[in-house]
């Protein structure tokens, strides 16, 4: 796990209303913040909503007045936003930040993520970022989007250091980090190429650098 926190990106990938996910971000944010680097931890929230959640911390406004996608929003994402703003108030090496495109805003999702986190990476700041596996994989071509690039190719093309972390909740499964070059691993990205109806390939880099599972 120490070898994601060196970069200057942490992309975790999710399938969204799944709470296991906060307590993956939690324990990597413990974990980098004790390797003396800031961390701002970034979620798939529009970037509108990013004065809410400074209104929160400041202790003007409530958490249920953050605007969040209905894909994401169930109990546990509010409480993961509470915790982070709390946490983010006693500990001035961590913020977090809303980067998704803001629904006014016509564009491309991914553009625009992309974007945002390259403005909030730095030598001294990791990026964690919790966002939707298909936003985080290296190299998904969607079959009617050829041409679309997601988050993970656009941080790398502007030369970000980037790790990439997606989980999974298989049926039958070892808990715990699955590598590549391993069953579990190809299982994962072929669901995804089912998911596309694309392809994402294993004979280049690796789509993700691991797969963290949680079994049913």
């Amino acid at each position: 796990m120490d070898a994601f926190l060196s970069k200057n990106v942490l992309l975790i990938g999710e399938t969204h209303k799944k709470e296991q996910s906060f307590v993956l971000v939690k324990a990597v944010l413990d974990r980098a913040l004790e390797t003396h680097r800031c961390v701002a931890v970034a979620v798939e929230i529009p970037t509108d909503q990013q004065e809410v959640l400074e209104a929160v911390r400041a202790g003007t406004a409530e958490i249920n007045q953050v605007e969040i996608w209905h894909a994401l929003d169930f109990p546990p994402y509010h409480a993961f936003l509470a915790e982070m703003v709390r946490q983010s108030r006693n500990r001035p090496c961590l913020r977090i930040h809303a980067v998704d495109l803001p629904r006014a805003v016509e564009g491309d999702r991914d553009a625009w993520m992309a974007e945002q986190i390259i403005k909030i990476q730095g030598k001294d700041t990791l990026v964690i970022a919790l966002l939707g596996t298909l936003h985080v994989a290296r190299g998904i071509r969607y079959a009617s989007f050829s041409d679309a690039r997601n988050v993970a190719d656009r941080l790398e093309a502007a030369g970000s250091s980037v790790a990439i972390l997606a989980q999974d909740w298989p049926s039958k499964c070892t808990p715990g980090l699955v590598r590549p070059s391993t069953e579990a691993y190809a299982a994962f990205i072929n669901d995804i190429n089912r998911i596309i109806n694309g392809t994402v390939s294993l004979n280049e880099r690796p789509p993700v650098d691991a797969v963290f599972n949680w079994c049913r």
